[in-house]
């Protein structure tokens, strides 16, 4: 089964469904000198997102009868109740006090996963301003067929200025989907890819996965010299190391290979 399931993934980057290469912005930091020691990543729990609407979509029911609504209601939480909430509902509860539970059940699936969130491209200046401290930091590039299993379970964020409906009763495996892929046509320059785990915490990627660390345009050097140390001792096969500079002539960021 999993074979079969990462022969898809590696056809869909073959097809361009899904990156060949994505790139983790980050600042220079313990937690960055962990993820290279241990080749494992912090997958963050949407409640520490900067968006408020990000992950917090509201579930809507317009497409349900109050019938549904009941039945699914006394089928799957009226038992989880405890005996005083049991006694405010009787055979029917009212749609707005369904609505809100259920967006509470909601908030608290979602708030449990983790999510890794990449981009697809070295050169946004913005991403570097914003994850990597204001270019002092690094962006690392993976291959996504070097760790299939790794970058398995992701998809690229979908943005749009329409607030996104969603009828969990009538959609209900599509939970995730809706709700951790959708943002605000806001945060379109972001072009993000994210990563879905059953939880928070850290997760190993094989090494061969890790292809370069790109320092930022405004690294400090000493920086710069103890992360290639760093990197070089924990034995990545394939790692290369690139330095970030302005372009003199255009609002664009050059990139040039560098060694110890």
């Amino acid at each position: 089964m999993e074979r079969r399931f990462n022969k898809l993934i590696s056809q869909m980057v073959e097809n361009g469904r899904v990156p060949s290469e994505l790139y983790k912005f980050k600042p220079i930091n313990r937690y960055l000198f962990d993820l290279i020691v241990n080749n494992e990543m912090w997958f963050s729990s949407p409640k520490s997102f900067n968006d408020p609407f990000d992950c917090r979509i509201n579930l809507n029911f317009q497409n349900s009868s109050q019938e549904r609504i009941d039945e699914y209601f006394f089928k799957y939480i009226y038992e989880g109740l405890d005996d005083l909430a049991k006694s405010h509902f009787n055979r029917s509860v009212p749609r707005e006090k369904f609505q809100k539970i259920l967006n509470e059940i909601s908030i608290e699936i979602i708030s449990n996963i983790g999510v890794g969130c990449f981009m697809g491209d070295k050169e946004n200046i913005l991403m570097w301003s914003h994850y990597a401290d204001s270019h002092k930091g690094v962006s690392l590039k993976f291959d996504v067929k070097n760790d299939l299993e790794f970058f398995s379970k992701g998809g690229a964020v979908q943005y749009s200025n329409d607030y996104p409906h969603y009828d969990y009763i009538s959609e209900q495996n599509r939970l995730v989907d809706i709700v951790v892929f959708r943002k605000s046509k806001v945060w379109e320059y972001e072009q993000e890819f994210r990563v879905v785990k059953q939880t928070q915490g850290n997760y190993k990627f094989k090494k061969e996965a890790l292809k370069e660390i790109i320092f930022g345009s405004e690294v400090n050097e000493n920086d710069v010299n103890t992360i290639m140390k760093i990197a070089e001792a924990s034995k990545y096969p394939d790692l290369k190391f690139f330095k970030c500079s302005k372009n003199n002539d255009e609002f664009e960021l050059s990139f040039e290979e560098i060694g110890l």
